[in-house]
């Protein structure tokens, strides 16, 4: 069995624990070294949208396709000292990392971004018709400093259900009715009338049709695994074990290989 990432990932329910921490890289831009100890931190997700490395990119990865990026909770140009400080790096999709830029920190009347290695999502958002909509003030205001829900993350959201809805029908329950024309089939193909057999040439044509969709099926879904291809087998840190974040662990779903 394989994991994929679910249909549609929930808010977590506990913020994001460090368990990384790498040795730190004195030199201007040095965060990129952090790459991948932030990818296994967070599960290939990105900290704020939830989006998958696999929503960004049709092959499943994200490694060579400018898809994520290191974000700065601090901004580099308000805290250029601590850019290169772990626990102020994200992992981030392009567009949160776009749609942030240098928007400060707390807005006009001290409402704050929130945290995801301090603050709970759950408390915050609920995802609904793939949507992240907030229920809090501060995730009012973190929706629109990260605009969590611009058209294309939409859009994303919509796709990865739509997809892994459809090919994991195709994987499980696909096969039952393959099998029952292949059976049909063969009892046809052992008449003695022409027309039956004619019949029965047909529905094993259609089991192979099915068959083949069943096997792109099986491929198209790899894109959604929940540890990408790409995933890295080693990070900054000396001693630390890869795994995924339990919050993200949690809901994943397996599918037969």
């Amino acid at each position: 069995m394989k994991k994929i990432i679910p249909a549609v990932t929930n808010p977590p329910d506990a913020p994001v624990g460090r368990t990384h921490e790498p040795e730190t890289a004195n030199w201007k831009g040095g965060y990129g070294e952090y790459r991948p100890c932030l990818r296994w931190e967070f599960g290939f997700t990105c900290a704020f949208c939830l989006l998958h490395e696999s929503d960004l990119n049709e092959f499943g990865s994200a490694e060579g396709w400018a898809v994520t990026s290191v974000e700065h909770r601090k901004t580099q140009k308000s805290a250029l000292s601590e850019a290169n400080d772990y626990k102020n790096c994200y992992y981030a999709c392009r567009f949160c990392n776009g749609s942030r830029a240098t928007k400060p920190l707390t807005n006009h009347d001290g409402t704050g971004v929130l945290d995801p290695c301090s603050d709970t999502w759950s408390k915050h958002f609920i995802a609904d018709t793939h949507r992240l909509d907030p229920t809090t003030k501060e995730g009012e205001y973190t929706r629109d400093v990260y605009d969590l829900n611009d058209p294309r993350r939409v859009l994303m959201r919509q796709n990865r259900a739509e997809n892994i809805k459809r090919w994991r029908e195709l994987i499980l329950e696909r096969p039952k009715a393959v099998e029952q024309f292949t059976r049909v089939a063969e009892e046809l193909l052992r008449s003695d009338k022409f027309s039956e057999r004619t019949k029965g040439q047909f529905l094993m044509e259609q089991a192979h049709k099915q068959l083949e969709d069943i096997r792109h099926a099986r491929k198209a879904i790899e894109r959604y695994l929940a540890i990408p291809i790409d995933h890295d087998t080693k990070c900054r840190c000396s001693n630390v074990s890869l795994k995924l974040p339990d919050e993200i662990e949690k809901q994943l779903v397996e599918f037969p290989t």
